[in-house]
């Protein structure tokens, strides 16, 4: 299945419900973020061996979102800090650390979503502190008893600051950019005016929101720093991930390094201009717009084909077959391969060479695949290209009245993995695609003389 046809499938309707992003500059500056990209790489990596996961859209709305499938989504936000600025406080983790523009966009989405902020940074401990409330958080997920009551008190406390940060950015819009004396003074007599808020029916429908929100919420605080995130993907979540798909961890290195530039450019998306809410209700062409937007959301999102076609090799040859024991499977007087090759005129032991590597093709597909939806496709899409280098050996020998010998010879230079046109998701050495050659043959896709009538045998 192609990238695209796959994005096509991917349910990206609910990513365009929430509407274009209000700022939408991340994607522009985000090529100078790698750590941001590396995080999302530990997720693309997941997608490889976790079904669940459908799709990975960078920079919507947040840093990233996770579709899974049945339409649930994952908001995540990446806050990376130097270690010597210590952990978050509650206060700093609401403002510069996320929380409140998280809880913003967690409010498009409701009940479709759940949350997540991912640190480096550790939580800061103590009474009503980050650390705290990362705990309420599991805890209220758990159903543990209390800690509705523990979420209800950080509710209140994370209004309080999105109230003053409101606030805060209201008076620093004042002319001038400076607090008047007096907006000074309403600020200062906000104090009182706090004992009023609570029985404003917005402020209580707001902490209600806030409790639902912390109750989807998720707090990481211990991801890798930035100076050793590269090798912790590759060692503890790209190489595993490879054995699991039985390929070589060898290669977990080079798969990254060709992961992350995908990362990157999804991450960029060049066409990031905005577009506001008045244009698009103004707009009679709304569908056309709403296309914009879904080819906008696609170009920024990663498939899991995007992701296995990552999945390269260092090696183009020199690949065990199988760690399989492979025997010939099929009688050799009497199948349909045999046949065709003895009457391209192929000697014996050249048959029963290819018997042989067909039976050993049929042992390596079945380490290969991962029984993952992909995997139809990969074998449809390999057997479409060695077929189509099999014509090309044809149409060079054909001429001639017994070409199958030629034919063969000339096949088995053509068969090579650097002759696909592009990376597959396993190694395949060129006996691999001599032996898949030799199956196509057994399935009459290939020929090694004039077609004849076959008996059914």
């Amino acid at each position: 299945m192609s990238s695209e046809n796959e994005k096509s499938t991917v349910a990206l309707e609910p990513l365009s419900d929430l509407g274009e992003p209000l700022e939408d500059a991340g994607a522009l500056t985000q090529s100078r973020f790698r750590y941001q990209c590396e995080c999302i790489a530990a997720v693309c990596i997941a997608m490889l061996v976790r079904d669940e996961i459908e799709s990975v859209t960078c920079e919507w709305h947040e840093d990233y979102i996770i579709s899974f499938r049945g339409g649930q989504l994952e908001l995540v936000s990446v806050k990376h800090r130097e270690s010597g600025r210590g952990p978050w406080s509650l206060n700093e983790l609401c403002t510069r650390g996320g929380l409140i523009h998280l809880f913003d966009r967690w409010r498009l989405a409701r009940a479709n979503s759940t949350c997540r902020i991912s640190t480096n940074a550790g939580l800061k401990t103590g009474p009503h502190e980050a650390d705290e409330l990362a705990t309420a958080c599991a805890r209220v997920q758990s159903g543990e008893p209390g800690a509705e009551e523990e979420i209800a008190q950080f509710g209140d406390l994370i209004v309080d600051v999105l109230l003053s940060e409101r606030q805060r950015q209201s008076d620093s819009s004042a002319p001038g950019g400076k607090e008047s004396t007096k907006r000074r003074g309403r600020r200062q007599d906000s104090r009182q005016l706090r004992i009023d808020e609570q029985l404003d029916p917005a402020v209580t429908a707001l902490r209600n929101e806030m409790c639902q929100f912390l109750a989807c919420l998720q707090i990481e605080s211990d991801l890798p720093p930035r100076s050793y995130i590269s090798s912790h993907n590759i060692l503890k979540l790209m190489a595993p991930a490879l054995v699991d798909l039985g390929r070589d961890d060898a290669d977990a290195e080079a798969c990254y390094n060709t992961l992350l530039p995908k990362i990157e450019q999804a991450n960029r998306d060049h066409d990031s201009q905005p577009r506001s809410m008045a244009a698009y209700l103004a707009n009679p062409r709304r569908l056309a717009f709403d296309s914009q937007m879904i080819e906008k959301i696609g170009r920024r999102t990663l498939t899991r084909t995007d992701v296995k076609n990552c999945l390269v090799s260092r090696h183009s040859a020199g690949v065990r077959l199988t760690s399989l024991p492979a025997s010939p499977t099929v009688n050799l007087r009497s199948s349909r391969l045999v046949k065709k090759m003895q009457a391209g005129g192929l000697g014996p032991t050249a048959v029963n060479a290819a018997v042989r590597l067909r039976s050993h093709w049929i042992a390596a597909w079945a380490e290969f695949r991962t029984d993952l939806p992909g995997d139809a496709a990969e074998l449809a899409d390999l057997k479409a290209r060695v077929a189509h280098l099999a014509a090309l050996a044809e149409a060079e020998t054909r001429p001639a009245e017994s070409y199958g010998v030629e034919m063969n010879r000339l096949l088995a230079t053509l068969l090579h993995p650097e002759k696909l046109g592009r990376q597959f998701p396993m190694r395949l050495d060129p006996l691999h695609l001599l032996g898949l050659a030799y199956e196509l043959c057994d399935e009459c896709l290939i020929w090694f003389s004039e077609p004849f009538e076959l008996e059914a045998g």
